[in-house]
């Protein structure tokens, strides 16, 4: 079922994350890309919608990550779902340095450089990196987020810009 208005909410999504914006330069024509939050409380239905805008974006190649505290929630676990798919998009810089380090994230900003390596080889094809059960990540203990969970948020807030998210 598609609740009232919630056509229009898919569009305007829609309209954002599909249509490249151009950046302040209009002569260097770099492609700025869009991203999208869906916030809301508990039960309203945002990852449902978020999958019905995902569904009308076919064929974009799709990344869903779901936050699952204690589960996946280290910036290892993302890196790696993240690198196999890129690799499956036919980059495989990210996927090459996992290999080559081990698996362990020494350095967070040497990892951004092949996720941005891999997202240039996958410009023609746009795809679109959802994250979803982001407020588990801003669930503060002892009034104080963990260290796992900032190195996510300052992670993702690195790839504003560089690709089309959606963050649910």
């Amino acid at each position: 079922p598609i609740w009232i208005g919630e056509q229009a909410e898919i569009q305007k999504a829609l309209d954002l994350l599909m249509a490249d914006g151009l950046s302040g330069d209009l002569s260097a024509g770099e492609i700025v890309k869009k991203s999208v939050m869906i916030s809301g409380s508990s039960g309203m239905g945002k990852t449902a919608l978020a999958t019905r805008i995902v569904a009308a974006m076919a064929p974009t190649p799709i990344f869903w990550f779901t936050f699952r505290p204690t589960l996946n929630d280290r910036l290892e676990s993302l890196l790696f779902s993240l690198a196999q798919f890129f690799y499956q998009q036919g980059a495989s810089q990210l996927w090459r340095f996992l290999l080559a380090e081990g698996g362990v994230i020494k350095e967070p900003q040497v990892a951004m450089l092949q996720v941005q390596e891999d997202l240039l080889q996958l410009s023609a094809s746009s795809p679109l990196l959802c994250f979803d059960e982001l407020d588990s990540l801003y669930q503060a203990q002892n009034d104080e987020l963990s260290t796992t969970h900032v190195q996510i948020i300052r992670f993702l807030e690195q790839l504003r810009g560089q690709v089309s998210l959606l963050l649910i």
